[in-house]
């Protein structure tokens, strides 16, 4: 984090996806997070748009035991 957003982090800086997407809606902030979540918001509320393509692509897998 560079000098600027460390200073200012309480007002730059988001704690969570949903209150940044509230952020988003209410005032004059553009937010960077995970395609899968913003395709999400996106579906669910016509006021927001993704602006450019994603940033990259990670495929991910989740594994658990056998009989679970």
């Amino acid at each position: 984090m560079n000098a600027y957003m460390e200073a200012n982090a309480d007002s730059i800086l988001v704690g969570n996806n949903t209150d940044g997407f509230e952020r988003v809606v209410k005032s004059n902030y553009a937010l960077l997070a995970e395609s899968t979540s913003i395709d999400y918001q996106i579906q669910r509320n016509c006021n927001l748009m993704q602006i450019g393509s994603d940033l990259d692509t990670k495929g991910y897998g989740i594994a658990a035991p056998k009989g679970n």
